[in-house]
């Protein structure tokens, strides 16, 4: 393929060409890159189970992903669709595209949503009473149970092994594995943290990693202990605090991603489908597996929550 490139200096934003180094040293996935005329994708390798969403079956084996190599909800590629497609399908063997948006032209399957906050709020207290009674109600008391926690942000080169240790918490605890961060990658990549702490005795119970990039601001990783998810109303208190940052900075979009589908939408989130599209380089198998392709769809949450009074 000629236009197959192992390096991507002159392909792509001074922001990408950043990212893009930073993983190639903290996550190293055997990433390649592919480029032709407005088409330019990133292709890594890793363990997946490409039987996710069916319950009761397992099956991990290493897969060729066009994707951002590590687990955020944003896509591999970028172009015109028609180019990036005709791109893919000059890759030789099996190719997943995980987390594309509409309009490639290849067999696909939905993933999981990601979730995106629209901020049209000047503080805090408007999106408070912005809110239905029902789910404001829901904030009100986790920030009640919030009490027992302070706020605190904190310097990247103070991450030490006991936020890494609640990274790795939720990630043992997550049903959608895909690559496990490195410590190294926390430290180094660039972002900012917010921890959680008790009140009572200092302890460190949770954080989150941010990046904030133009008008957006995206919920990187986090971690918590599940042991006072309850008590503390942990989780909803580090997402709620995400949406007073915001709001306070501004922007106009706060990322999400893709977990926790309930409580996001019950903050006000909207979903924003997302596409896994396959192809394989020989015909016979790229039938079969677009024939199984429905059998491996995500279902999504379905339901829609009126979460912000009308005229709001």
């Amino acid at each position: 393929m000629s236009d197959y490139i192992m390096h991507y200096e002159n392909a792509v934003s001074n922001g990408l060409r950043e990212e893009l180094s930073y993983l190639e040293r903290l996550n190293p996935c055997d990433q390649k890159y592919y480029q032709k005329k407005t088409a330019f994708l990133i292709q890594y390798r890793q363990r997946v189970d490409v039987f996710n969403f069916l319950p009761q079956v397992t099956l991990r084996m290493p897969i060729n992903i066009i994707g951002k190599p590590y687990s955020v909800s944003q896509k591999g590629y970028w172009g015109e669709n028609d180019h990036v497609s005709a791109l893919i399908r000059e890759i030789k063997g099996l190719s997943i595209v995980l987390n594309g948006d509409a309009g490639l032209k290849l067999p696909f399957a939905f993933t999981l949503s990601s979730h995106v906050f629209y901020n049209r709020f000047t503080s805090f207290e408007q999106y408070m009473g912005a809110l239905r009674s029902h789910y404001r109600y829901r904030v009100k008391k986790a920030l009640q149970k919030g009490t027992k926690i302070s706020v605190r942000k904190m310097s990247q080169q103070n991450f030490t092994k006991e936020h890494y240790d609640l990274y790795l918490e939720v990630y043992q605890n997550s049903k959608d594995k895909l690559e496990c961060l490195s410590m190294a990658f926390f430290k180094t990549f660039p972002s900012e943290f917010y921890e959680f702490r008790s009140r009572d005795t200092d302890r460190c119970l949770g954080f989150v990693q941010l990046v904030h990039e133009g008008d957006t601001l995206t919920f990187l990783f986090g971690g918590f202990k599940h042991a006072f998810n309850h008590t503390h109303d942990l989780y909803m208190n580090m997402l709620v605090e995400i949406i007073r940052i915001g709001i306070e900075r501004g922007v106009a979009t706060i990322e999400f991603g893709q977990t926790a589908e309930e409580t996001k939408l019950k903050l006000g989130c909207v979903p924003i489908p997302k596409y896994l599209y396959v192809h394989h380089s020989n015909r016979m198998l790229h039938f079969f597996i677009a024939k199984l392709l429905p059998l491996l769809s995500y279902r999504p949450h379905g339901t829609t929550y009126n979460v912000f009074k009308e005229n709001t």
